[in-house]
Formats: C-alpha cells, sequence, structure tokens
C-alpha cells in the first residue's frame, strides 16, 4: 500500500498503528479508509456471486492504492528524498538511513539551492537531471571550492551527488542522464591542504588526566567525558552517551563496556584496560554527565589544554593547519586574522586544533604506537570495518616515524654489541 510502518509502530490487537503524533495518526486514517474500502468491495463482489480469489483481493487492493507524485524539479526532489529517509520510507539496502548521512544529504541540498541559482544566474538556464553535463559538474565543483570547502568535504558532496543522480533514475525513472555520472572524478588533494591529524601522546592524555580542576565543574566534566573518549577510542556520539548498562564483565571476569556505534549501527566490546578509565567511571558511578555536549566540549577542551600546556609546553608548540568553512569566511570579511608560515600555511598552537574527534584519534594513536595489538584486535576496539579506514586515523608523523626506525636500529645494534662482548 502507500502506507509504512515500523514493526514497533502496529497494534496487532486494532490491526492499526498505535501512538499519537499527527503523521501516526494520518497513518491510522488512511488505514482505516482502505480497509472500508477493500470490505465494500469484497462485499459487491459477493453480492454479484463472484468468488473471491487472491488475484481478485490484488486487484482490489491495487485499485485503492494510492499514485504518489514524485517531483521532477532537482531541487524538490532532493527535499521529497530527504523526507523519505528521515521517515525510514526510503532506505539503502534495507536499512534505515542514519542521522548523519540524512545530515549531509541537507547540507548537499542547501550547497545545490545555492550553486543552481548561481547557475541560473550566470547562464540564464535552469539545470534539468537531463542538462547536467560537464560544465554543470565543474561548475558545482568551483561552487564548493569558492565556498571554502575542503578536497575531502567536497568529494563526500561529489558522493551524494552521484547518489542523487541515480536514484532519480534508477528508482524513480525520472531521466536517463547516468552517463553523466562517469564526468563525475574525485578530485585529488592538493599538496598542503590536507587535514591536521592532531592527537594527544601517552604523556600529555596522564598530564590531562592529572591536571587539577574545581571538582564538579564544567571544565572537569569535559575533562573527564574526553579522557573516556580516549580510553575508549569511540566517537564523541558514543563515549558522551555512556550509561550503567554499557558496563558489563564477560565470563571470564573481564569488565567491558558494550556499545551499538551510532553512526555505523556497529556493535563492539571495548575491554577497561586502563586504571584512570575505571577510576573515571567510579567518580560518576558509571552514569556520565548529561547535558554536556559536543559543542560544549570543543569549547572548554580547547582552554584546558591551553591552560595545561603551562606545565606541559608540547601543547603550546605550532603546528601547520588549515582553516575551517567559518574560519575562511570570517578571515575574507575581515573579522578573524590567522598566523601563517613562511610558506603561507596557516599554523596555531596545538592546543587550538584538539576537538571530541582528538579523543578517538588519541586512543586509536596511542594503542597502535604500543606495538601490544593486532590490527584485528584494534579494530574490534574502534569499530572500523576496514584496515584502510582504520590507519587513517593513526597520527603518526615523518618524525616520529624516523624516531622510531632509529630507536629500533640502536636496540639491533646495541644487542648485536651485547652478543659480540660475550665471545
Amino acid at each position: 500500500t502507500d502506507v509504512y510502518l515500523y514493526v514497533r509502530e502496529f497494534d496487532t490487537k486494532s490491526q492499526l498503528p498505535k501512538g499519537n503524533t499527527d503523521e501516526l495518526k494520518a497513518k491510522q486514517a488512511r488505514l482505516v479508509e482502505l480497509r472500508n474500502s477493500i470490505e465494500t468491495a469484497k462485499e459487491n463482489f459477493i453480492r454479484a456471486g463472484r468468488t473471491m480469489t487472491k488475484a481478485n483481493l490484488e486487484t482490489i487492493i491495487n485499485t485503492h492504492k494510492a499514485v504518489e507524485t514524485i517531483p521532477t524539479d532537482i531541487l524538490s526532489y532532493l527535499d521529497y528524498l530527504i523526507e523519505k529517509m528521515k521517515s525510514g520510507d526510503f532506505r539503502f539496502k534495507g536499512d534505515e538511513y542514519d542521522k548523519d548521512t540524512i545530515k549531509v544529504w541537507v547540507t548537499f541540498r542547501s550547497i545545490w539551492e545555492r550553486f543552481s541559482n548561481e547557475y541560473e544566474s550566470k547562464t540564464g538556464n535552469i539545470i534539468t537531471w537531463d542538462s547536467i553535463d560537464k560544465q554543470v559538474i565543474d561548475m558545482l565543483i568551483k561552487s564548493m571550492e569558492d565556498y571554502g570547502y575542503l578536497t575531502k568535504t567536497i568529494n563526500k558532496y561529489l558522493i551524494t551527488f552521484k547518489s542523487m543522480v541515480r536514484y532519480s533514475s534508477d528508482h524513480h525513472n525520472l531521466h536517463n542522464n547516468l552517463k553523466c555520472l562517469s564526468l563525475v572524478s574525485k578530485k585529488t588533494e592538493k599538496e598542503g591542504c590536507s587535514t591536521t591529524k592532531t592527537y594527544l601522546n601517552d604523556a600529555e592524555v596522564q598530564a590531562l588526566y592529572e591536571m587539577e580542576l574545581p571538582l564538579g565543574s564544567h571544565k572537569d566534566k569535559v575533562r573527564d567525558i574526553f579522557l573516556v573518549g580516549v580510553y575508549t577510542c569511540q566517537r564523541v556520539s558514543d563515549y558522551n552517551n555512556l550509561t550503567r548498562a554499557n558496563f558489563s564483565t564477560t565470563s571470564a571476569g573481564t569488565k567491558v563496556i558494550r556499545l551499538t556505534q551510532e553512526k555505523t549501527d556497529t556493535t563492539i566490546v571495548v575491554p577497561i584496560l586502563n586504571d584512570n578509565l575505571e577510576r573515571i567511571l567510579e567518580k560518576y558511578d558509571y552514569q556520565l554527565p548529561k547535558g554536556i555536549s559536543d559543542v560544549i566540549i570543543n569549547r572548554y577542551i580547547k582552554d584546558i589544554c591551553k591552560e595545561l600546556s603551562k606545565t606541559t609546553p608540547s601543547l603550546n608548540e605550532y603546528m601547520g593547519t588549515i582553516l575551517t568553512l567559518p574560519e575562511i569566511r570570517a578571515e575574507k570579511a575581515g573579522r578573524m586574522t590567522f598566523e601563517r608560515n613562511e610558506e603561507g600555511k596557516v599554523i596555531k598552537h596545538r592546543y587550538e586544533c584538539i576537538t571530541t574527534h582528538t579523543a578517538r584519534r588519541s586512543g586509536i594513536t596511542n594503542m597502535y604506537k604500543s606495538r601490544m595489538f593486532s590490527t584485528l584486535q584494534m579494530m574490534s576496539i574502534s569499530g572500523h570495518k576496514t584496515e584502510s579506514n582504520f590507519f587513517a586515523y593513526i597520527s603518526e608523523s615523518a618524525d616520529e616515524l624516523a624516531d622510531e626506525i632509529a630507536s629500533i636500529q640502536k636496540a639491533m645494534n646495541d644487542k648485536k654489541a651485547s652478543n659480540e662482548d660475550l665471545f
């Protein structure tokens, strides 16, 4: 039918949706209307002396189905598709779209609206499905570049663009212009334009843990929640939402955190191996403070690490970075200025580059640098499905790798010299 329901929304006793929202009430009314229409048609069949077969019943149901109108212009189609994703009526390989993916589509919708207005203003033409060609695609990319989007972000929205074109053709028969997909190629990142991958090493993490902050203050809570992210290697959407229900033990007695990652719907089991983590959890009776959003963490963690840099100088060092989209716009408008090195690259103190995501990157990098665990074991904790995605989180710099190689070589030379002394 034209009514879509989740199993949890259906009341088997009344055979109708349960709930009081306007959406569910509309579904209830539509199902009652369908049921009454089908019963009336069924009675008419019987009165006419006709046998009610499965084929006849399907004919009746199809007669009373509502015909859905699919918007044909691109912007309205995006609105339609996003609403279907939100309601769960449109799915990817049977799975509902998660809120982060929907957020990407919502942002792309804004990008497309701005671009299509620019295109119409410059060319005098309206973009249709059939008119999408290399010029349109190149102008879309240029529009995103001019607006300050990074290469990685542009590539993300190009994937969304390709999905939009494919869905509108394969699922909704709005056009046959799939050849335009071959014209979309991934942008290559320019030298020196990659995003900064800052992380806190073990010594810096320990210094942050031992830092004295007013007990129960916002800074105290933010620091503790951030450290939970480091010690568990999870995303902020997961480490900031832990409750008592997430903590248990294995049959062998290992204390663990069991959770289903919000972004990927991956179920993982994280062993509690760090005494600092256990003490933080005990401090809050295994119920982390509520109301500390990612925005609050991002605001406070920079100030906390700036304060910590007075006793941990490595946090005060400069590092090359890139500006965020709001920073680019603020700089262009003359509201902000940023330091640059002799190559013209933006530089910031390390404490300025720390965000909620630094927690996950720090945990994964430090776990990797310990050389104690296999890739499979580390991925079972981080929740990554592929090695390439996992290793993208490792933040060892070229200097750190060089130091490590030199250290290994020195250890081998010392061992060789020690063996020679035995003879």
